[in-house]
């Protein structure tokens, strides 16, 4: 493929993904390829072992992947020991599947930080994404998650999917042509971060 460009005078929209990944998964890349758009997968690393093909195709297609802990545990809950081995289990499991892959996001479960995960994420060279939610996972429902991509969709959005949910497929087959019509870049989170006057810094 060509070399990424991005327009920093074009509005940008971050597309994430979390808890996969899944069988879904494939189809959301189908259509991201179509449109030579990217995203942001915040991948379980228990998944990591089923679905490593689905990780390295998502990576040669230039998406992004992020960390959502090893498997989906509220930080906040645990000792810094504990939070250091969610993170680093999934950066690990990641590294050697793809041969150097370095995971630079953390989407944390719930939302939930406190200093120690901030301290950890800093140590590791990580930034920590929030986001809006879709609540597709709630609803499951392709026309009400659609809705809610397209209602959020404003430059320097970071939009939260969960490529779990058929209904998610859908809808992102339906949004990501309308976001490219409406002039939108679909760019991943570091490529969103990495326009910010101040850059993202770790932590």
């Amino acid at each position: 493929g060509q070399a990424r460009t991005i327009d920093p005078t074009r509005p940008m929209i971050a597309l994430t993904f979390d808890d996969g990944p899944s069988e879904q998964t494939a189809k959301i890349l189908d259509v991201l390829a179509q449109y030579d758009a990217r995203a942001t997968f915040c991948i379980q690393g228990q998944n990591v072992a089923a679905y490593g093909d689905t990780i390295k195709r998502a990576i040669a297609q230039g998406n992004e992947i992020a960390s959502h802990t090893w498997n989906h545990k509220k930080l906040t809950e645990l000792s810094a020991s504990a939070v250091r081995s969610q993170l680093t289990r999934t950066n690990d499991a990641v590294r050697e599947l793809t041969g150097g892959y370095e995971i630079k996001v953390l989407r944390p479960p719930y939302g939930s930080t406190n200093k120690t995960v901030r301290t950890i994420c800093k140590e590791l060279g990580m930034v920590i994404a929030h986001w809006q939610d879709t609540l597709d996972w709630r609803t499951r429902s392709t026309s009400k998650t659609y809705r809610a991509i397209m209602k959020g969709a404003k430059n320097g959005a970071i939009v939260l999917c969960h490529d779990l949910y058929s209904s998610t497929a859908a809808a992102i087959e339906k949004a990501v042509p309308e976001l490219v019509a409406q002039g939108y870049q679909l760019v991943t989170v570091s490529e969103l971060l990495s326009f910010h006057k101040d850059g993202a810094q770790p932590g």
